[in-house]
């Protein structure tokens, strides 16, 4: 089976993305909410209680954190597109959180379908993706229809495991695991 973990975000803000992100791909919200990877889809066949325990343990000892969506940015695609994603501010909490869960996650095979060289990415850059097959001329209109959400907060206090046994039927929720609160 395939999994991700993932933070999905707050109703508001997907529904504000996934206006823009339907306009490139259309179904492309009915297969998986906006969401922050915090890994790499991976696979795994055995049982997953034993990667829920192992997230489990890890949550426990992980503070909710305060993030904002920021700048509309893109990734240059091997095939000549673009990846469109929200960045996010600050990125230290995200980027702690997917060292510790690759770390805990050493039992697993990650997908490198996508990566270049079929290779993980050395560095880890938390987003939001609004669309898949972008292009340079579409950034001015995503900037311009996600301006109103530029600089909103939310709280990380969540992280989901998702699979996906067909790609074409979307990502279902397995558990979700709350992160150890914090008051401020």
């Amino acid at each position: 089976m395939r999994y991700i973990l993932c933070f999905l975000l707050p109703d508001e803000l997907s529904q504000e993305i996934n206006l823009v992100s339907e306009s490139f791909e259309k179904g492309v919200s009915a297969r998986i909410a906006p969401h922050i990877s915090l890994t790499y889809p991976f696979w795994y066949e055995d049982s997953v209680g034993e990667i829920e325990k192992k997230i489990q343990s890890l949550v426990l000892v992980i503070n909710t954190f305060k993030a904002s969506l920021s700048e509309v940015e893109t990734f240059n695609k091997e095939d000549g597109g673009r990846v469109i994603y929200l960045s996010l501010d600050p990125e230290e909490g995200f980027r702690n959180l997917h060292k510790k869960l690759i770390k805990i996650l050493s039992v697993v095979t990650f997908d490198t379908r996508f990566f270049p060289e079929r290779k993980l990415p050395e560095e880890y850059k938390p987003h939001i993706t609004v669309a898949m097959n972008g292009k340079a001329s579409d950034l001015d209109f995503v900037r311009e229809k996600l301006a109103k959400i530029k600089g909103k907060e939310f709280w990380v206090d969540k992280i989901t495991l998702l699979s996906n046994e067909k790609p074409k039927e979307g990502w279902k929720t397995v558990r979700k695991f709350k992160l150890k609160n914090v008051i401020l």
